[in-house]
């Protein structure tokens, strides 16, 4: 696993993407374990395609972790998994700082 706190992360997008109320969601379904796209779909009772989006850009961002996991018959199936726990954002004088809190549960 990757020191969250060794990354860099474009605060403006991470605040922009968790603004978003779909995305929060995917991020508490796959906060304790990884989840299938179908899985988060299904529990956060968000459409597959949404889904899909929210996790590749909450990829892109740094904040979901993908693993690969062979099915019985030989298929590949895509696990997602937050990386963070919480964040702790502050604003003072056109400055912004972003605490990133990791999710143990990696």
């Amino acid at each position: 696993m990757k020191d969250i706190t060794k990354l860099y992360f474009d605060y403006d997008e991470i605040l922009k993407i968790l603004s978003d109320k779909y995305s929060r969601k995917i991020i508490n379904f796959i906060r304790d374990s990884p989840k299938s796209a179908i899985q988060i779909s299904t529990e956060a009772k968000i459409e597959l395609a949404l889904g899909y989006r929210r996790l590749q850009k909450l990829k892109k961002c740094g904040l979901v972790d993908t693993s690969i996991k062979i099915t019985p018959d030989g298929k590949k199936s895509y696990l997602y998994q937050g990386r963070i726990r919480g964040m702790n954002v502050r604003y003072l004088d056109d400055l912004i700082e972003v605490d990133m809190i990791a999710n143990p549960a990696l």
